[in-house]
């Protein structure tokens, strides 16, 4: 497999890496979740 060229590793490294328990990707998720329970509880 040689999708992982050098090129692309290096473009990949200086973009923002999006990592599972990154901030960004774990608040949006845990907001829709919390923003659900709100309003099940006021319904």
């Amino acid at each position: 497999m040689r999708n992982q060229d050098p090129g692309k590793m290096g473009r990949q490294r200086k973009s923002i890496k999006l990592y599972p328990t990154h901030p960004l990707v774990t608040f949006p998720r845990s907001w829709a979740k919390f923003q659900e329970k709100a309003l099940q509880s006021w319904a």
